[in-house]
């Protein structure tokens, strides 16, 4: 299984998570800020970087949450209510778009990143979880970790 960004990432943010937990962490991991987040300390999951922006989504799957973070200066500036059981972060920066795996309500919710409004939600399967899109084809494909398929969404019609 070839190693993605997706899994770079989520395996970044597990090794920092134990690292962090060990009592004498590796020298070259520093703490660089301390910054209190919503909704209780309850399972995060996916995250979503806009670098241009310095903008970070985080899936806070515990909440219900998608928590939105401005990297440049350092602290939460929205967090989004709504998504239980949130776990996947898609973000399309050309198309201003996040789409984000909603799991207790078994769809794919569709938000604005420039308004934060949520604009559609997409029935995805029974556990739709990881996302990749394909910018020729305008479609988001979401696997569906429990249901054991794929959902193929058109992002000009979210459907």
């Amino acid at each position: 299984m070839p190693l993605t960004f997706r899994r770079l990432g989520a395996f970044s943010l597990g090794f920092l998570g134990v690292c962090a937990a060990l009592a004498d962490p590796p020298s070259f991991l520093q703490l660089q800020q301390d910054v209190p987040l919503t909704g209780g300390t309850a399972r995060f999951d996916y995250q979503a970087l806009d670098p241009e922006r310095g903008i970070l989504y985080l899936s806070h799957m515990g909440a219900g949450q998608i928590v939105i973070f401005n990297t440049h200066q350092g602290k939460v500036i929205a967090a989004l209510p709504g998504f239980p059981g949130v776990t996947g972060l898609l973000l399309v920066p050309g198309l201003h778009r996040l789409y984000a795996s909603v799991t207790r309500q078994h769809e794919v919710a569709v938000v604005d990143t420039e308004s934060l409004k949520t604009l559609a939600r997409i029935p995805a399967g029974h556990f739709p979880d990881g996302m990749a899109y394909v910018p020729e084809l305008r479609q988001l494909y979401v696997s569906d970790e429990m249901g054991g398929e794929e959902t193929v969404i058109d992002t000009v019609r979210n459907r």
